[in-house]
């Protein structure tokens, strides 16, 4: 796996996004999404409501549906949902990048996206505790929003196969990424691992927000060991630069009353979440593989048997000739049959066969 194609070449990108600079790899195999383009401002909460392409209501707790807004006061509305204090949550999830990894003529989807998201709402985002919370706010709004395409985990359905989130937030933690300290969290499909996410703040009330994820359609053990490397080679190609200063405030594990579900659904979490932890669940456990190897004793012995059959079967089609060889000549001697008279025979037969074969390939109709 070390070596399959998708993971070899791969090139540099980077993105100017309020005057930080963000550096990653990425595969250049198949398709590319949107180009990285820089913003124009050196720091956020400059730019226009334009620049984002989702928003939520903090105080109603809903989307706010922009086809709802005539366009020629469509910013206006943004700004008195807003008000004074934030009240408006916007992102802007952009440059989704797309490649399908092949295994034996098997394809697969993984996908990168980069989000920026804007939370005036909180207090600042630089302490760790306040950016969780933003983070949460969000997965939140955007769970109720696409409550049609997530399964209740109330049902308790969690193996249909398909690529939903059924347990996000799990394993919430920080890794230190070259050098500097990221939130990370992972997503996961009944026991499967879909999603990998990293946060970063860019400022009092802004967050980045990198999003590695894959369908899981296949549910291949092959493609969960690339899709964990394709994840960590992102992350430590990953560079921003400047970095702002993060409060020295250190996460705790994360409380499953935080998350806005109901009791019986808090508890599937918390235990999911703890079976993460203790590596005991560390998913694609029920992935199939692409390979199934025979075992070596096995196969050895499968080998052997093969052998001492096809010894067996040589020595008995000579036995039979040699018996045959040597009943002929008996009859032979018994007719009398001068040795002459048996060359000669054996030259006929000979004439004859050779005519039959050249017959019946077609040779002697050429001439």
């Amino acid at each position: 796996m070390e070596n399959h194609e998708f993971l070899k070449n791969w090139a540099q990108r980077t993105w100017t996004i309020w005057g930080s600079k963000l550096t990653l790899n990425y595969p250049t195999l198949e398709t590319e999404g949107h180009k990285f383009v820089d913003t124009q401002f050196s720091e956020p909460g400059r730019e226009s409501f334009e620049f984002y392409d989702g928003f939520f209501d903090i105080a109603q707790k809903d989307s706010v549906d922009l086809f709802d807004i005539d366009d020629k006061n469509r910013i206006d509305e943004l700004k008195k949902i807003d008000g004074d204090t934030g009240n408006l949550l916007c992102f802007r999830r952009r440059f989704i990048n797309t490649w399908y990894p092949e295994l034996e003529g098997i394809k697969e989807s993984f996908f990168a996206d980069t989000w920026v998201v804007r939370n005036a709402n909180q207090k600042s985002l630089l302490d760790p505790n306040n950016l969780q919370n933003a983070e949460l706010l969000l997965e939140q709004l955007l769970r109720k929003e696409n409550a049609d395409d997530y399964e209740n985990v109330d049902d308790d359905i969690f193996d249909d196969g398909c690529d939903e989130v059924h347990f996000s937030a799990i394993q919430w933690r920080t890794e230190t990424v070259n050098g500097n300290t990221w939130q990370c969290y992972d997503e996961y499909n009944a026991d499967d691992k879909i999603a990998q996410v990293l946060l970063y703040p860019l400022g009092d009330a802004h967050y980045l927000k990198l999003r590695l994820y894959h369908m899981n359609v296949r549910e291949y053990a092959e493609f969960q060991t690339l899709f964990d490397k394709f994840c960590q080679k992102i992350k430590t190609s990953i560079k921003l630069e400047p970095l702002h200063p993060i409060a020295e405030t250190k996460l705790s594990q994360l409380d499953a009353s935080r998350l806005d579900m109901s009791k019986a659904a808090q508890e599937k979490w918390k235990a999911f979440d703890a079976k993460v932890r203790a590596a005991e669940l560390k998913g694609y456990q029920n992935s199939v593989p692409i390979h199934i190897p025979v075992p070596q004793n096995n196969h050895h012995k499968s080998g052997m048997n093969t052998t001492w059959f096809i010894l067996v079967l040589i020595v008995f089609v000579f036995g039979l000739i040699i018996s045959g060889m040597f009943k002929t000549l008996h009859w032979f001697t018994l007719w009398e049959v001068p040795l002459a008279n048996i060359m000669f025979g054996l030259m006929i037969a000979n004439l004859a066969v050779t005519y039959f074969l050249a017959k019946i390939s077609g040779r002697l109709d050429k001439h």
